[in-house]
């Protein structure tokens, strides 16, 4: 009953609703959306504004099919929460699928300013027989975006203060390389639902020429595979023991932050220059397996001493003379392939990485000095993820080991009995020797390594 009066009240209404052209500034809506959106999740603390307009996009890009999404699938959409997951789980359960996006609003959890939130992001149905690719298509249905900004602070920096000769050539470091200024240029190709490629380029205050240069070319439905990435991607597994070098998407404000919504791979725009990953990586989906396949060879940053690295460099920031030298001085290469089985309800997976660099480790810390005289510059990262769903309880956790044959083990569970209240728990035990550079779990250190707790 509740659904037929529901569903002659749309009808009733649906003339007046969308008699106007729904096409109609549908960039703007959705550009305002987005910038909302990612103001929320870098005020949360969980990225920052250009990494989540980044996820958004995408998501945009490969909506979530909402009527056959399973609950891990919809925790990709970071303003839902398990409470809302859930409700709209047991809704689809009583009635079926969702008809509308104003059918959503009838939702336990779910209001009329959500669904409108959500629109850009989910769709009702699957597109099983993607649009056919020509000439003519590529060209007329495709969109494109260029962006170019340019920011420079008005107090004059330290690096552009004046200074002698003699201090130049005591101090070479003192001063920065080149102009002020922050350049930021990105192009951005998109034949929705099929291909995307973005190119990114920054420059930042001081440094010489174009710094950093990234570019992404991704496929998706290309045959047996569901998508396929050429360039620069990021990757997200488990709970983040092997693999994360990316945000997570909940809020740090809340109990759910505790738990990692894994999205697999994904293509990479950011002007982080020490977080991608460049090579290439293939997805396919066979029934309820899902396999990912992936291959990274890049220079990053590093202090050289001695024939080898000494520690590795984050900063980005390539404007003096010593800062110039580190630039891209340590290749580092990376594969390894993830295979998980998703049910509804339910799915485990397991990651392997293996890795090496380019030099071997000189520095101080003994810990890399005894794995580098018994494995020499190469490392390797397994483990085995699981997510189950109980009604509205959630059970999560991973175990991995290293090379050395160091574990580290992360568990928890979130229970959602009501929109306004949630509860979850963690448990993480990281071994002191266990060692992943590539790794993201949650950690109150900010390592995975060493650290025994509950949260």
């Amino acid at each position: 009953m509740r659904r037929a009066v529901f569903i002659l009240l749309h009808l009733v209404c649906s003339a007046g609703a969308y008699s106007q052209n729904r096409d109609k500034g549908k960039s703007e809506e959705l550009l305002s959306i987005i910038e909302q959106i990612s103001e929320e999740m870098a005020v949360s603390g969980i990225s920052s504004a250009e990494e989540a307009i980044e996820y958004l996009e995408n998501l945009a890009d490969n909506p979530v099919v909402i009527n056959k999404a399973s609950p891990a699938e919809m925790e990709n959409l970071p303003f839902l929460t398990p409470f809302m997951i859930s409700s709209l789980i047991d809704y689809r359960k009583e009635f079926g699928d969702i008809l509308s996006l104003d059918e959503l609003s009838f939702v336990p959890g779910f209001d009329k300013h959500t669904a409108e939130k959500l629109k850009y992001f989910i769709r009702l149905s699957s597109n099983d027989s993607p649009p056919p690719v020509s000439m003519r298509s590529l060209i007329k249905d495709s969109k494109s975006q260029l962006l170019f900004r340019f920011n420079n602070t008005l107090e004059r920096q330290k690096g552009y203060t004046p200074v002698t000769a003699e201090e130049w050539s005591r101090n070479p470091n003192c001063r920065y390389l080149s102009f002020p200024g922050r350049i930021y240029f990105q192009y951005k190709y998109e034949y929705p639902g099929r291909i995307k490629f973005s190119m990114t380029s920054e420059r930042d205050a001081g440094e010489i020429g174009a710094d950093w240069l990234g570019a992404s070319l991704s496929f998706e439905k290309a045959g047996p595979f569901q998508r396929i990435i050429i360039g620069d991607y990021s990757a997200r597994f488990g709970q983040g023991l092997v693999l994360w070098n990316s945000f997570s998407i909940t809020s740090l404000r809340e109990p759910s932050s505790l738990k990692k919504n894994e999205s697999g791979v994904v293509p990479y725009s950011s002007t982080d220059e020490n977080r991608s990953f460049r090579g290439v990586a293939a997805n396919a989906k066979y029934g309820n397996l899902n396999l990912t396949l992936f291959y990274s060879n890049r220079n990053v940053d590093a202090r050289i001493y001695n024939g080898g690295y000494t520690s590795l460099l984050v900063t980005g920031l390539h404007n003096t003379t010593a800062t110039l030298e580190r630039k891209r001085s340590l290749g580092v290469s990376l594969a390894g392939e993830n295979l998980s089985y998703v049910a509804t309800n339910f799915r485990i997976g397991q990651t392997l990485a293996v890795y090496w660099f380019g030099m071997p480790y000189t520095g101080k810390d003994s810990l890399l000095l005894t794995r580098a005289s018994k494995f020499g510059s190469t490392g390797a990262n397994m483990s085995v993820d699981g997510y189950a769903v109980f009604g509205r309880i959630r059970l999560f956790g991973e175990t991995a080991i290293d090379i050395g044959g160091a574990f580290a083990a992360v568990a928890g569970a979130l229970w959602s009995p009501s929109g306004s209240a949630e509860f979850s728990v963690q448990y993480r035990n990281y071994s002191c020797d266990y060692v992943s550079p590539f790794g993201g779990a949650y950690s109150s250190g900010g390592k995975i390594q060493g650290e025994t707790g509950i949260s």
